[in-house]
Order: structure tokens, then C-alpha cells, then sequence
């Protein structure tokens, strides 16, 4: 049985962390748009176009090097709590 356990929290933490990185891209990526230094008009291919795209990509990347720093972070002050 605990092998059973463990596959579900660990796909917890899975859907949890994808839920994370997409909400935390979605803010990245909505602050990107209402920039007009990076983003001056909108493709005539909407969110098809290579813009946008690109945008969405550097946002999603954004989202999990954030995550990545944070849960580097936080597991590095658990150590030394421990200590």
C-alpha cells in the first residue's frame, strides 16, 4: 500500500506545481502585455503569432526558474533551521 501513497502526493505535488507555474506565468505574461516597451501592437495572428508565442514561452520560463529559486531557497533555510 504505501507505494499507492506515495504516487498520489506525489502527483499532487505535480498537479500543484503545474497549477503554480501557470499562475504564476499568467501574471509574468499579462504584465509582459500591457507593456508597450515589449509588446507595441498586437499580431494580426492574435496569440498564434510569433510575438506572442514568444512571449508566452519567456513568461512560462520565467514562472519556473521563479519557482525553482524559491523552492531552492526555502529548502536551504529548512537545512539550516535544522542545524
Amino acid at each position: 500500500m504505501p507505494p499507492i501513497i506515495v504516487t498520489v502526493n506525489q502527483e499532487k505535488e505535480s498537479m500543484s506545481s503545474q497549477r503554480e507555474t501557470q499562475q504564476i506565468a499568467a501574471q509574468l505574461l499579462s504584465g509582459l502585455l500591457s507593456n508597450p516597451h515589449i509588446y507595441a501592437s498586437v499580431s494580426d495572428e492574435g496569440t498564434h503569432g510569433q510575438q506572442e508565442q514568444q512571449l508566452m514561452a519567456i513568461a512560462i520560463e520565467m514562472a519556473e526558474c521563479i519557482i525553482g529559486t524559491v523552492n531552492e531557497r526555502s529548502h536551504t533555510s529548512h537545512q539550516d533551521e535544522s542545524e
